[in-house]
């Protein structure tokens, strides 16, 4: 679940090649990877959703992932925090806070950290 105030455009797309999106110097981003740290092994999909994040440097950030994705208008009161425990464990990662409903569990992410964990510390930390 991604802030929609930071979401400059959100499009899915079929058939990607994920290889390409390795080379960090792109802008872009496979969330897939960091996702498989948190949940059990993330299901493969044929559509991945493409997200053009506006970031405080103003440079865009494009996130690619086949995990179900949505841009949200969620109040932060409706997330249970982590304990400290845990929230010293998943900070590094940028996982914030998670809500259960419905049977699933969701996730609340600081994107920049998350990208700053995938480059091993090339980005700032700070919520996207």
């Amino acid at each position: 679940m991604i802030p929609s105030d930071f979401v400059i455009s959100a499009v899915s797309i079929n058939d990607l090649d994920t290889s390409l999106l390795q080379d960090q110097t792109t802008g872009i981003f496979n969330f897939d990877d960091i996702a498989s740290s948190f949940a059990q092994n993330p299901r493969e999909a044929n559509v991945k959703t493409m997200m053009l994040l506006q970031g405080d440097d103003d440079i865009p950030v494009s996130v690619v992932t086949g995990q179900e994705c949505k841009v949200c208008n969620v109040p932060l009161n409706n997330f249970s925090l982590f304990t400290d425990h845990y929230a010293d464990c998943l900070k590094k990662i940028g996982l914030l806070a998670c809500i259960f409903e419905n049977e699933r569990i969701k996730y609340l992410l600081d994107v920049k950290q998350a990208i700053s964990h995938i480059t091993g510390g090339m980005a700032d930390g700070g919520v996207l």
